[in-house]
């Protein structure tokens, strides 16, 4: 009986780790410092949980459509451990190069979005 538990337990262990495995979650988070910009962030503020960002980002993502764009992102400012989930702050947006700033400008200022230039600097991703 103990060997047939021993087998059981030892296939259920490796499936576990098989499913780990493939889903990536046993893989090294890896960082790298990379120079980035400069590049202008269409936004808009977000204040609340940091879970609930979906909709905002499904907006974004239309607007972005209308004019071309693809690259949405976000700055978050708080640690939802630290600060109360509700009053977490972000700017969430529409990434562009100083070409695409150019050229969209208009018609995302109209759309109700907020500008920001970041400049070139080194950033984690």
């Amino acid at each position: 009986m103990a060997d047939s538990s021993a087998l059981i337990f030892s296939i259920a262990f490796a499936a576990v780790m098989m499913v780990l495995g493939l889903s990536g979650l046993l893989r090294p988070v890896d960082f790298e410092e990379k120079e980035e910009g400069p590049f202008t962030l269409f936004y808009l503020e977000y204040v609340g949980k940091y879970t609930a960002v979906a909709p905002m980002f499904e907006k974004l993502r239309a607007i972005a459509q209308k004019v071309g764009l693809r690259r949405l992102g976000g700055v978050y400012f708080d640690n939802p451990t630290e600060v109360e989930p509700e009053d977490c702050r972000a700017f969430l947006g529409i990434a562009c190069t100083p070409y695409e700033a150019k050229k969209h400008r208009t018609a995302l200022l109209k759309a109700g979005l907020s500008e920001h230039t970041v400049p070139k600097n080194k950033y984690v991703q």
